[in-house]
């Protein structure tokens, strides 16, 4: 690489920033709620916003530089990325977007959380049920991450007549999601406490009662002690170190009928622990945004499904990602 080319490349990593702010700022002052219903002038943009022309243009011409929307003569259209821009859209990413203000206020610290744990692990609390709103945005966040993966899991196993256990579940979706496929199979949603109660009102929305029961509590101290056929670890064991990841893994080892199965995902690194990108940055959000949590190669989640004694794991890539998913059979 030429001496210029470094210049460039430093620039644009420090630069990063900006194309994530302006993306952040436009969904939260609601550009994309008002281009969902239709093409419109930046006259027409200010005056349903409520905002100054002059300081919304500039937001929209990036976002257009950006690829996200398009303009035709003088109007601003969205129409490529409707299906994730859109608020009304199920793959709609807005959620998403609020929480990354949130991280982004913790990234802010990344130097000073390698010097002390007390940032991270304050972080940690505030999204994980300190805050009921920074936990409720937490878990749409993940709720739309979860969709595409929920559907997978139903669409490509059985769960007709199980019973399950949904471990660190989150906003409930893939139980829930379970739920409505398989109308014999039953569960328990398990989280902590702020997440729990969100989780009920999600199941009384959707009338599963019957199928699916909240369960607060932290999975370190106890676990429900009836057996299941299924285990759900969905975007759980980056959250810990891996002494906790093993402790984990053998009380849901316990949990598990002799064959039932284990389904579990993060956002696992090659085990040169360089790539994806995606999972490499992660791991970096897990110093800011967790307690000694961490991105997982394959070769270390392997040996610990060796370990606990698991009979056999099967890699599945697949999955909509960045995510990717262990079936492991006790």
């Amino acid at each position: 690489m030429k001496p210029n080319n470094h210049v460039s490349t430093v620039k644009n990593l420090v630069n990063g920033y900006k194309s994530t702010y302006v993306l952040i700022a436009a969904g939260r002052l609601g550009v994309f709620d008002v281009l969902s219903k239709g093409e419109m002038s930046i006259s027409d943009l200010a005056a349903l916003l409520g905002f100054e022309e002059r300081k919304i243009e500039p937001i929209m011409n990036a976002l257009v530089h950006f690829g996200l929307i398009s303009k035709d003569k003088d109007k601003y259209i969205l129409d490529e990325y409707k299906d994730v821009l859109d608020p009304n859209s199920s793959q709609s990413q807005l959620g998403y977007i609020n929480h990354a203000l949130n991280m982004a206020d913790k990234w802010r610290n990344l130097e000073s959380v390698v010097k002390t744990s007390d940032i991270s692990t304050s972080n940690f609390k505030s999204i994980t049920g300190e805050n009921y709103n920074q936990t409720k945005a937490f878990l749409q966040a993940m709720n739309t991450n979860a969709i595409p993966q929920a559907n997978y899991l139903t669409n490509n196993f059985d769960f007709n007549g199980h019973s399950f256990i949904d471990i660190g579940a989150g906003f409930g979706t893939y139980s829930i999601a379970v739920a409505q496929k398989y109308p014999s199979a039953h569960g328990i949603v398990f989280d902590l406490p702020i997440a729990a109660q969100i989780i009920e009102e999600n199941i009384k929305v959707e009338n599963l009662l019957e199928q699916l029961t909240a369960v607060s509590g932290n999975y370190k101290d106890s676990l429900p002690e009836q057996k299941f056929d299924d285990a759900f670890l969905f975007a759980v064991i980056h959250q810990e170190p891996i002494e906790e990841v093993e402790a984990l893994l053998y009380s849901v080892y316990n949990l598990l009928k002799e064959g039932g199965k284990l389904y579990l995902t993060t956002f696992f690194l090659e085990d040169n622990k360089i790539e994806p990108a995606f999972s490499v940055l992660f791991g970096v959000e897990m110093l800011v945004g967790s307690n000694m949590g961490r991105a997982y190669s394959h070769c270390e989640i392997k040996e610990i499904f060796q370990k606990v004694g698991f009979k056999s794991w099967e890699y599945i890539p697949d999955i909509p990602g960045p995510a990717s998913m262990y079936v492991v059979e006790k």
